[in-house]
This record gives C-alpha cells, sequence and structure tokens, in this order.
C-alpha cells in the first residue's frame, strides 16, 4: 500500500493527458463546435474523470491510512499546478530580470501545497452538517469564474481553478467517505495502484506520440502547450552544420526600388491597436466579425481611392513587442535599444514637424521601449480609454498647428482593444466579445470620416499620404484564441495595410508585405533616401511590380514564432523543436498542418525562418566545428556588398562569442571598403575587442575616411579598445571631427577618471554645439571637479536643446544650486519639449529635495505629460499625502498610484 500516496497526482495527470487528448480530438477543424464548447468540453471531461478515478483512489486511502495525511497528500498532488502558475509570474517583463525570478515557481509550489495542507486538515476537524454544501457551492462559483477568464489568455488560470474546483468536490467526498470508512470494498485499492502506474506513464506517453501528434496539442491546446512548455526539458535541434555546410554568398540587401509615382508632403498615419485584417476590405468577407454595415465610410473609402494590402504581417502580436521594431524596421527579436533610429528623431533631424496622439499608456513606465517611440516628436496630445473622443479634437488642433509646414502625425487608436469604445468605454457593459468589437468598429469608422474631413477643410488632403495600419489582430474564438498575445496564428499577426495617396487610383496588392516595410515606406513618401539599417523595403516599388518577401513575427515572449513565404506558412516551438506548415493559399483557417509532406518546402521555410532569426540556433553555435564552419563562411566574402547570408553568419557570430569568428569578422572589416558591410560588422559585433581594434587600425591607416568611420563607431556603440590611442587623436581634433570623436565616446561611456585633463582642456575651447552635447554627456564622471561643474550649470541654459537635456541629467550629479533658475525654467516653459522638461522634474527634486514637492505638485496641474515623473518623485520620497492628491487630479493614473501607495504602506 505505499504506492497508495500517489494516487491523487498520478489521477490529476491523467486528467491532464485526457484534456489533451480531447483537444486533438475535437481540434478547430472540427465544424459545428466552437471555441468555447471546445475549451469547456475538454476540461469538463478532464474534470470528470480526475473526480471519479480519485474518489476511487481516495477510497482506499481512506480505509488504510490515518485521516491527517489528506492534507498533505492532495498538497502535494496540485503543487505541480502551483508551480506551473509561479513559473509564468516569473516570465513577466520585469520579474524575469530579477536574481530571485527562479525561485518564485517553487515557492508558489511549496505555498500552495502548504495551504491546501493546512486547508484539509482544517476541514476534516470542522465536523459540521454543512460543511459539505458549501464546498459544493465553493466548486460551482470557482468554476463559473473560470467560465469568464479568457482561454487563450490566461491558460494557467484555468488549470489551476479547475482542480482548485475539483479539490472542494473531492474534498466533500472525502468527508463523506470517512464517515463510512468501515463499509469501504477492499478492491478500491487496485485504483489507487493504477493512478500511480498512470503518472508514471505520462511522460513515455507523451513523447511516443508522433510528431504531428504532438505538434497539433503543442501549438492548438491550451493544457498541453503549458504542461510542455514549462515543465518540459529543451530539445536538441541539429540544423545548423547542414545550414552552414551548403550555404552560398546568397542574395544582395539592395536599397528599395525608387517610387514611381509623386511623393507627398506630409504623411498621416492612422495606427490602430488590436485590428484583425477581416476587419476591412479587401480581406473582409460575409464570414467576418465586422459587418459591412459597421464601416460605411471605410468601405468606400479604402476601395476608392487607396492601395490595399491582402497579406500584411505585423512582427509580433503583442503592442511592446510589435511597435518598437516597427518604428524602427528592425525584426521581432532585435533589441530596438542597440537596433535603428528613433523615428520622431530622424525625421526632426530631417527638418519634418513630427507630434503624436496616444494614448497613456505610451507614457507610463511599464515598458521603455514603448515609452521611447515619442523620442524626437515635437508635439504631443494624450488621451485615456475613458475619453477616446478627445482624440478628434487633439487631432483636429495639431493638423491646424502644422498645416503651413510638412508633418508627420501619429494617431494611435485603443478603441479595438478590449473592453471596446463607442462613445464610452464598454467594459462593464456584459456584451459579449465580438458585439463589443462591432460597436468599437462603428465608432473607428465614424472617427476616421471626422479626421479626413478635417484634412479637405484645411487644404491638406492633396498634398497629405494616409497610412492606415495595425500593430497586431485581435483572436475572436479562432483557433481557440480570445485576445492577443499567446501565438502566431493568422487572427494575432495578419493586419490590415492602406495607402491612401493624393491623385492614386484605388489598387489591391496580393503580393505579401509587412509593418517592418512601413518605416522605409514613409521615408520613400517624405522623399528621404533610403536607409540602409532598415531591414524592410518601401513598399511604393511594390505598387508598381508587386513582389514577395519573407516575413518573421512571433507571440509574447516568442514562445512561438513564424515566417510567411510565398503563401506558406511555418510555425515553429522553439523549446520542443515542433513544427506547423499551412499552405494558406488553400487552407486560410490553418486546420491542416503539412509539415512533413513535402521535405523541400519544408527545408526552404526552415531555411528561411533561421535566416530571419539565427538565435533560435543559439544552442547549436557553441559547437566548435560550427564556430570553424561560421568562419570558414566569413572568409568568403570579399566585402563588396551587404546579403543575406552575410547577416546570417555575423548573427551567428554575435550569437555565441568565439575568437575564432571574432577575428574572421575584423579580417573582413579590414578588406570591405563598403560603408554598409563595415555598418552591419560595427553594428552586430560591437562588444567585441577585435573589432574595436580593428577599426582604430582602420581609421589610422585611412585618415580621409576618419570621420566616417568614427562616426560609424560612434552609431554601433563600438568598444574602444585602446583608450590612450583615442585620446591622443582627440586631443588633436576640432570641429566636426572632434564632434564625432566626443560622441563615440559618450556613447560607449569609454571616460573614466583618467580622461579629466583632456576634458578640462576641451571645454577652454570654442565648441560647436554637437561637440558640446557630446561633451556635456561624459560629465556626470567627474562630480568632484568645480570646473566641469561650473561648465555644466552654464550649459543649462545653451540654446540646442539636446545639450539642455544632457546638463538636466548631470544635475543630479553636480547637484549645483547655481543652475536651480535653468532648471526651473525648463521645468515651467511648456514650449520646451517633453524630454528636456522630464529631465527638469528630477533636475529640480535633485536641487530642492523635500522642499519642491509642494512646487511640483502645482507643475503637475498644470502640466498632465509630467504627472508620471512627478509620481516617481513622490515615491521616491514615500510621500502618500501628495500621491493622492496627484491621483484626484487625474483618475486615469489609479492604478499606478494606487500600487505604489500599497507598497510604500506596507514598508511603513
Amino acid at each position: 500500500m505505499k504506492f497508495l500516496g500517489l494516487a491523487p497526482l498520478g489521477a490529476l495527470f491523467f486528467s491532464l493527458l485526457l484534456a489533451m487528448g480531447l483537444e486533438l480530438a475535437l481540434s478547430p477543424s472540427v465544424s459545428g463546435l466552437g471555441a468555447n464548447a471546445l475549451w469547456g468540453l475538454s476540461l469538463g471531461m478532464a474534470t470528470l474523470i480526475a473526480g471519479s478515478s480519485v474518489l476511487l483512489g481516495l477510497a482506499a486511502l481512506a480505509s488504510r491510512l490515518k485521516p491527517w495525511l489528506w492534507g498533505p497528500v492532495v498538497g502535494l498532488g496540485l503543487s505541480p499546478v502551483f508551480w506551473l502558475v509561479g513559473d509564468s509570474l516569473a516570465q513577466g517583463g520585469w520579474v524575469s530580470q530579477q536574481s530571485w525570478a527562479p525561485a518564485i515557481a517553487w515557492v508558489a509550489a511549496l505555498g500552495g501545497a502548504l495551504a491546501i495542507a493546512a486547508l484539509g486538515e482544517a476541514l476534516r476537524r470542522l465536523d459540521r452538517w454543512w460543511v459539505n454544501a458549501a464546498l459544493l457551492v465553493l466548486a460551482a462559483v470557482i468554476w463559473g469564474v473560470d467560465s469568464k477568464i479568457l482561454p487563450g489568455l490566461y491558460p494557467l488560470a484555468h488549470l489551476l481553478l479547475t482542480h482548485l474546483g475539483v479539490l472542494a468536490v473531492l474534498t466533500a467526498a472525502f468527508r463523506t467517505i470517512w464517515a463510512s470508512r468501515e463499509r469501504l470494498p477492499t478492491w478500491t485499492q487496485w485504483v489507487s495502484y493504477l493512478s500511480a502506474a498512470l503518472l508514471l506513464a505520462a511522460p513515455i506517453f507523451w513523447f511516443t506520440l508522433k510528431a504531428s501528434v504532438r505538434a497539433e496539442l503543442l501549438l492548438r491546446g491550451g493544457i498541453a502547450t503549458n504542461m510542455v512548455q514549462h515543465l518540459g526539458k529543451p530539445v536538441e535541434t541539429n540544423y545548423l552544420t547542414e545550414l552552414l555546410t551548403n550555404l552560398d554568398q546568397g542574395t544582395p540587401l539592395s536599397a528599395s526600388p525608387a517610387a514611381k509615382i509623386s511623393q507627398a508632403d506630409n504623411i498621416l498615419f492612422l495606427f490602430v491597436d488590436t485590428l484583425r485584417f477581416d476587419a476591412l476590405p479587401p480581406s473582409r468577407t460575409p464570414k467576418s466579425v465586422i459587418r459591412d454595415s459597421d464601416s460605411p465610410f471605410l468601405n468606400g473609402f479604402l476601395t476608392e481611392e487607396c492601395v490595399t494590402f491582402e497579406h500584411v504581417y505585423s512582427q509580433a502580436s503583442a503592442t511592446h513587442q510589435s511597435i518598437p521594431p516597427t518604428f524602427r524596421s528592425i525584426e521581432a527579436w532585435e533589441s530596438p535599444d542597440q537596433n535603428g533610429r528613433a523615428l520622431g528623431r530622424e525625421y526632426q533631424e530631417a527638418g519634418i514637424n513630427t507630434f503624436a496622439v496616444v494614448n497613456n499608456y505610451f507614457f507610463e513606465p511599464r515598458y521603455d521601449v514603448t515609452q521611447a517611440l515619442l523620442d524626437g516628436f515635437g508635439r504631443f496630445g494624450v488621451y485615456t480609454v475613458f475619453e477616446q473622443n478627445d482624440v478628434v479634437p487633439i487631432t483636429k488642433a495639431m493638423l491646424e498647428e502644422h498645416k503651413d509646414g510638412r508633418f508627420f502625425a501619429w494617431v494611435h487608436f485603443m478603441a479595438m482593444h478590449d473592453a471596446g469604445y463607442n462613445d464610452e468605454y464598454l467594459a462593464g457593459k456584459n456584451l459579449p466579445r465580438k458585439k463589443r468589437y462591432q460597436m468599437s468598429m462603428q465608432w473607428l469608422d465614424r472617427t476616421f470620416k471626422t479626421i479626413v474631413e478635417e484634412l479637405e477643410a484645411k487644404g491638406l488632403r492633396d498634398k497629405t499620404a494616409i497610412v492606415i495600419a495595425s500593430d497586431h489582430g485581435e483572436g475572436l474564438g479562432d483557433n481557440n484564441i480570445w485576445n492577443h498575445g499567446p501565438t502566431a496564428y493568422e487572427e494575432e499577426v495578419r493586419v490590415p495595410l492602406a495607402i491612401c495617396l493624393p491623385q492614386k487610383k484605388a489598387q489591391v496588392i496580393k503580393a505579401g508585405s509587412g509593418n517592418i516595410d512601413l518605416v522605409p515606406t514613409f521615408n520613400d513618401l517624405l522623399g528621404l533616401p533610403p536607409n540602409p539599417e532598415h531591414r524592410g523595403r518601401s513598399l511604393l516599388g511594390a505598387l508598381q511590380e508587386p513582389h514577395d518577401r519573407t516575413y518573421y513575427t512571433t507571440a509574447y515572449n516568442s514562445k512561438m514564432v513564424a515566417v510567411w513565404h510565398q503563401g506558406q506558412k511555418l510555425i515553429y516551438e522553439p523549446k520542443q523543436n515542433i513544427f506547423m506548415r499551412f499552405d494558406l493559399r488553400t487552407d486560410p483557417k490553418e486546420e491542416k498542418n503539412l509539415y512533413g509532406q513535402d521535405t523541400a518546402i519544408d527545408e526552404e521555410l526552415r531555411r528561411q525562418l533561421f535566416l530571419k532569426n539565427p538565435t533560435l540556433l543559439k544552442s547549436e553555435i557553441k559547437n566548435a566545428g560550427n564556430l570553424q564552419l561560421i568562419a570558414e563562411k566569413l572568409g568568403m566574402f570579399d566585402g563588396s556588398n551587404v546579403t543575406d547570408t552575410l547577416l546570417f553568419l555575423l548573427r551567428l557570430a554575435a550569437a555565441s562569442p568565439s575568437k575564432t569568428t571574432d577575428e574572421a569578422a575584423a579580417k573582413l572589416l579590414a578588406r570591405t571598403q563598403n560603408p554598409d558591410v563595415e555598418r552591419w560588422i560595427l553594428t552586430t559585433l560591437a562588444k567585441r575587442e577585435a573589432i574595436g581594434e580593428a577599426l582604430l587600425t582602420k581609421i589610422s591607416a585611412t585618415p580621409a575616411r576618419e570621420e566616417e568611420l568614427v562616426r560609424l563607431g560612434a552609431h554601433a556603440s563600438v568598444k574602444i579598445s585602446d583608450p590612450d590611442q583615442a585620446k591622443a587623436l582627440i586631443a588633436k581634433r576640432n570641429d566636426t571631427l572632434l564632434a564625432a570623436w566626443l560622441e563615440w565616446v559618450a556613447v560607449t561611456k569609454a571616460a573614466d577618471a583618467s580622461w579629466e585633463s583632456l576634458i578640462l582642456e576641451l571645454i577652454k575651447r570654442p565648441l560647436s554645439q554637437e561637440a558640446t552635447a557630446s561633451l556635456v554627456s561624459l560629465l556626470s564622471k567627474f562630480e568632484k571637479s568645480e570646473a566641469l561643474k561650473t561648465f555644466n550649470t552654464e550649459a543649462l541654459s545653451h540654446e540646442a536643446e539636446e545639450v539642455r537635456i544632457q546638463a538636466l541629467k548631470n544635475v543630479r550629479t553636480f547637484k549645483d544650486s547655481a543652475g536651480l533658475a535653468a532648471v526651473e525654467t525648463s521645468l515651467r516653459n511648456q514650449s520646451r519639449g517633453l524630454r528636456e522638461r522630464q529631465n527638469a522634474v528630477h533636475a529640480y527634486d535633485a536641487l530642492k529635495g523635500a522642499e519642491g514637492l509642494e512646487p511640483l505638485l502645482a507643475v503637475a496641474e498644470a502640466d498632465e505629460l509630467l504627472s508620471l515623473d512627478i509620481v516617481k518623485v513622490f515615491v521616491r520620497h514615500k510621500d502618500i499625502p501628495r500621491l493622492r492628491k496627484l491621483l484626484a487630479m487625474y483618475p486615469r493614473l489609479k492604478r499606478d498610484i494606487d500600487w505604489e501607495i500599497k507598497r510604500l504602506s506596507k514598508k511603513k
């Protein structure tokens, strides 16, 4: 009888296996059953089997073991479920970066088991007739709550709630069984043995399934996905050696083809959050959730005045992973902090005015990458989800302000994002999800009509390109998805796109395209030269010669990635090495997995996937043979141009540091004279010692290109491998060359105490605006120097905004009260840029301390855009009363401020 304690645990695993089987048997390809029905049926059946199996096992336990063992045994049985929930919490954006994140899953498992054990013992001891009835009511309430949760968004919540409901029912049953334990038959012990055997057989069962069956379960089934992704070990892969062996020099990455149509003076970019591809023509069908009657204006406008694109892919299925790479035209797996340039800053430097009308989400401190989207935008308008009607008057005011010059305008719409908006926020309206989506589309249609009419009224329509796009789609029941983020299926990553050009006839483009192409298209429209760092290409050339390219997209946290290539789509689950392939031309709903049926197509799509994201092969790169192959393949390039395979090799080299590959890349840097090749080597391998040495050597050997190469080093943040050599060169430079060198030193944070004498000498020279900005950014390392402190204080009043911003950052280091007047000017002058005013908040706090809190509250009342920075100041001072006053001013900050108040109250 020693195996009896495993009975509940075995039965729970058995129920999970059954649920997986039901998920497979009742896949979305079965007609007549909706996603909710599938989900409910599979979990309901799992609960039934778990209940009957565990009941019989507990009957044996009740007759053989001590009653107090009930709580610990069930707590142990549920501990894997708590572990899954804890592990999911540990994957959060901020939490995952903490050193203690791995412990969360184990703390949750232990805490959950102890809590269940204590609860079980308490209920066993409570000898009251009504306890069993209360437990059954509790189970009904838990399952009722479970039914209201979106299955595609919170699968682990379903898992936990389902088993807690089962636990309540089983506890009631156990109490009944214990009361009549003398009458139990002896055969019940064999059920316990069976449950224990099922526990042991579960892993074997999983790995004996066919790969196609595992793929179906893993990529479609909520239970299977979470069990395997959280508990399964990563599967070793072996693709790289073959890929490298067969690698040729690849296809040159040429610039976007020149457009053969007139360019626009202005761009109005209408970016809609959470808009499905089939919400608008030409992809809408009679079966789409959005009906023709929901968007009468857009139906006519898109089909009569716009170029629309049928197959468009976002970079990711979640906003904070989709928009940052979109605005820099980089792949979703690449860091926006290290690749590309801020869109607003790029246009600002080109002399194009910029303004943004956005939701307050983009000012919240949750994601630095979304806050950074606003860098370089000259003017801002902000609205909340509760007051989305404000979008129209704000946009009208901005258009009036900028009508006499060239502009790029980004207007972001949150109406389609759950819970929806139609002249009021639809949360709490108890309306079906699809109905809210339709109502939100009706509001969006009216709003777009008003904005287009405003363009015409101001005489801007004939010189403004209107671009309508979305950051990702939305699941509305397809593939068991009722939101966005978890997967890379079409409803989440495929989006609409329309480019409405003055005096250009309507057209439908069926060739593939992606949001990664948006910024190159904007540049083309505005007459700016192609940026060689952009991964996308302008779509204007496609209006004349449509062309298919390969597009990469990812689910939230990259647990599922995909590529689209010539109508075929390959979905990949990296941890378990699972593939699914769909021919979207014949299977647009992604119901028939074709992977394994055509080796040539599978291999080509795999190649395209890994070329797009070499980091998927990171575990294979460390192999010494593969490192040698990478170095050999880099050696076959003469550096005359950039190709897709050269980028692939450089990214492989970046993914796994190696002296062998670094030296091969350094040799390529030495022999190439192509700035684009140099740029890619430097940006990809910026932190490598060998690359820094090769760049300094090249600068010394080619003085005619010194400024160009130094700026490349600064742009890529290449490590300065020999600071003494750099200081000797800087001491002899002036004007633009000096500015370039100082920028390089600044971005790499290379200046330490040994640089002080050189900097003291430089501040005595007449400096350009650019050189001054870079020099000021170096000063924070030298807080004890009175001369540099004075220089920084003077820089607070400099005519250039970038210089003032750098000086304001340094105030927190120098704390020189002589600069208070200049800091107050930056803080209170609303004509100054947002970044300057934000830095002024913290500089003012550094100078005034607690004495400045009340004036900052007045600043917040006068300038809403600074409210979040002032929240940070009040939190730093643990000033709960002023936080409450700020909350009264701006109820939209309730979530952020309430959380901070609770945190501060606990510390007290």
